[in-house]
């Protein structure tokens, strides 16, 4: 198809009106623009979000009186681990399946 035939479908195609009003076959102008512009700028992506807040840091005392500085991410894997060890079965499951299996079990 050359320049000047595609030329000549969108001018005909530009004719055409869609129910609600719109030209069909045209991209959108200045003038005819969608509602959203997608993400606003500044705004990070929720993934990002949840990585920051698992990387904070908080001082924690031991049983031996020792202070440690520990993520949330640790404390959580800490949790879990203890869970398991009281015999939580579903505890265990979710570590063997992170561990071994690289993923969090399908729900």
């Amino acid at each position: 198809m050359n320049v000047t035939t595609r030329k000549r479908q969108v001018g005909e195609n530009a004719k055409k009106t869609r129910p609600d009003g719109m030209p069909v076959g045209i991209p959108f102008t200045k003038d005819n623009q969608p509602d959203g512009r997608g993400r606003p700028k500044g705004l990070r992506n929720s993934k990002t979000i949840l990585t920051e807040l698992l990387q904070i840091v908080e001082k924690v005392t031991g049983a031996d009186g020792i202070v440690q500085e520990v993520d949330q991410l640790e404390m959580m894997w800490a949790k879990q681990v203890a869970q398991a060890k009281r015999g939580d079965s579903y505890s265990l499951e979710r570590i063997l399946n992170r561990v071994l299996v690289g993923r969090p079990p399908l729900q």
